[in-house]
């Protein structure tokens, strides 16, 4: 596993998602219930390592970019093992069958990911 997928909280791998994604911070924020102190303690956390730059709404550095790559791949290669185990005609079976589950639940819980969750279905 790569160093910078090991070597952060799960908190300091949440503030950049928002700083690189599409999905803004202080949804992230407010739906992982953390408080302000908590995310600004992660915010500058992650500074100190150099991995977001010193602005107003945090962007990546080189380096953090980088870095959450990686978090991303490993991420990524973990949480296939079930979906590979089942094969594309058991997911598509389970999309469908979760998709009006998720899109009520994103209604009522995070309305800014609809148009993401119609796009895919």
């Amino acid at each position: 596993m790569p160093e910078s997928a090991c070597a952060v909280t799960s908190g300091s791998r949440a503030r950049p998602a928002g700083a690189a994604g599409p999905v803004g911070a202080e949804a992230l924020r407010t739906t992982r219930a953390w408080s302000q102190e908590e995310w600004d303690a992660s915010v500058d956390g992650l500074r100190s390592r150099g991995w977001l730059c010193d602005d107003d709404t945090p962007t990546f550095t080189p380096e953090g970019a980088r870095r959450r790559a990686d978090i991303e791949a490993v991420t990524d290669r973990l949480a296939a093992a079930p979906y590979l185990e089942l094969g594309a005609e058991a997911c598509s079976e389970l999309c469908a069958l979760a998709r009006p589950w998720s899109r009520a639940l994103a209604a009522e819980l995070m309305p800014w990911a609809l148009p993401r969750i119609d796009k895919a279905a």
